[in-house]
């Protein structure tokens, strides 16, 4: 009880100084490697049963990395100093609007940005995105640092101008981000009016055209306790709260298919007259990401909302057409012996060799290096039991499975913030994926940049809609809703 205690206030004592404003202090943020990760690499951390070597799943330094201020995370990818604003037009496929110019789009718990890069790939406008958590907006920001973000802050905030410019800084921190220059004071539905949120996005009564959101799944999913009084089962509330005081032309929402079951029903059928009630065409397709050419197996529920018109053609739009991409096609042109990367990083490598796929392609794009490639340090207990297991096979002592190279990925789960998920073997080689391995059978570009603390990155990327299937979904939207030609 008192280790566990220790735990929760190291995490919340990173919030806290998140709060403070201690990220955005006009200085570059130090180099700092977790402690015990440092423990490991001297072999003085014992295998877990709960399917950690040392520092294997994040488990073993949860409580460090929670003591880390956002930007601490980051080692990987500190010499990009800045993304243009249109970096990320049409980098998964032709865009609706070449120009980027096309409807706005306000992310709601938008964690490190999957629905947002698919839907500016398509040339729409991202112009607010909002998350209560703050690893996910440091995320968020250093990959889209043009979009404001609503955060979790303790103070009044200066409103952003109706004309979408910010505001003139007067304050001495000058990496103040966009985020900092709202007037909401928390990145959290249950806080947030639809006022404030045009305020923030400098738009005005009428201009917004699509509300997305990743809802937390937590307290419907399966795999967890599934329990009444879990208060994130009732953020969809607000949420159709928000789509009423907004009334945007589109909404698109994500969930685990248990929403729909949860409670009998009565809590989805809630959510769907609610949003009827509005005057939307509502319609909901439960999605499998392998179907849209991911190397990942992961279905989930996405509710469609449309005002005027009919919801049913982006609902049923290009359904299971896509080839499904084995693991091995995804990620075998990256670095498979991680063993060169200086233990204090960079954690950058070289590519392997070419992209053996089409998919590859896509997410190597232009880049010249391979990041987020830290390597896990296991013990000699697990590498033994690791050399003895076949593809597809699961290890009963600690729970870990190796991928199968010839078909694609099961659900790559996100965990929580005292326990990450048991992170997937590497197809050949007998060590749990790297952070890049893991955006790869998300869909994330190598370019995009992720926290070098596994347990970190990987919380983010299996809570993330991936990007391929949300650009998907914004072509869609683009077409049918907005008359555009469809990307094929």
């Amino acid at each position: 009880m008192f280790i566990e205690t220790v735990r929760q206030l190291g995490y919340y004592c990173c919030i806290a100084e998140y709060y403070c404003g201690s990220l955005y202090q006009g200085r570059s943020p130090p180099r700092l490697v977790s402690r015990s990760l440092a423990a490991s690499e001297r072999g003085s951390l014992p295998d877990s049963k709960k399917g950690a070597g040392p520092e294997v799943d994040g488990i073993s330094n949860s409580a460090d990395w929670r003591l880390q201020r956002p930007a601490e995370h980051f080692i990987s990818g500190d010499n990009v100093t800045s993304i243009e604003s249109s970096a990320w037009l049409g980098r998964l496929g032709p865009a609706a609007w070449r120009d980027g110019d096309g409807p706005t789009v306000l992310d709601l718990c938008a964690g490190c940005g999957g629905f947002t890069l698919g839907f500016k790939s398509a040339g729409y406008r991202v112009v607010l995105a909002a998350d209560l958590d703050p690893l996910a907006v440091a995320t968020y920001k250093r990959n889209f640092p043009y979009v404001p973000v609503l955060r979790p802050s303790d103070r009044p905030l200066a409103r952003r101008p109706r004309n979408g410019a910010l505001p003139a800084q007067k304050s001495k921190r000058p990496s103040e981000s966009a985020s900092e220059t709202s007037d909401v004071p928390l990145g959290d539905l249950t806080q947030m009016t639809g006022e404030q949120l045009l305020d923030a996005a400098g738009i005005g009564v009428g201009e917004v055209d699509v509300v997305v959101a990743g809802l937390p799944c937590q307290g419907y999913s399966y795999i967890g306790q599934r329990r009444s009084d879990d208060p994130r089962n009732s953020l969809y509330r607000h949420f159709v709260r928000l789509i009423g005081e907004l009334q945007p032309r589109v909404f698109l929402f994500e969930n685990v298919p248990g929403m729909a079951t949860f409670g009998g029903g009565q809590v989805f059928n809630d959510c769907i007259d609610t949003l009827k009630d509005l005057g939307y065409s509502v319609e909901s397709r439960i999605l499998d990401a392998a179907a849209f050419g991911i190397p990942q197996q992961r279905t989930r529920l996405f509710v469609f909302g449309v005002r005027p018109g009919s919801a049913t053609e982006i609902a049923n739009f290009d359904l299971g057409t896509a080839k499904p991409v084995t693991v091995s096609e995804a990620i075998e042109d990256l670095p498979v012996d991680l063993g060169a990367v200086p233990f204090s990083g960079p954690f950058e490598l070289q590519y392997e060799c070419a992209p053996v796929s089409q998919f590859a392609r896509l997410m190597r794009g232009s880049s010249l290096v391979v990041r987020n490639c830290a390597p896990t340090l296991h013990g000699d207990e697990l590498l033994s039991r690791l050399t003895r297991l076949a593809a597809g096979a699961t290890d009963q002592k600690t729970g870990h499975r190796r991928l199968n190279g010839n078909a694609p990925a099961w659900t790559i789960r996100a965990g929580n913030h005292t326990r990450t998920a048991c992170r997937p073997i590497h197809p050949t080689a007998d060590r749990v994926i790297s952070i890049r391995e893991a955006a790869r059978l998300c869909a994330f570009p190598d370019e995009f940049l992720l926290p070098d603390t596994r347990a970190v990155a990987h919380m983010l990327l299996g809570n993330s809609v991936p990007p391929v299937l949300s650009y998907h979904l914004a072509s869609a939207i683009a077409q049918y809703v907005f008359g555009r030609p469809g990307p094929g």
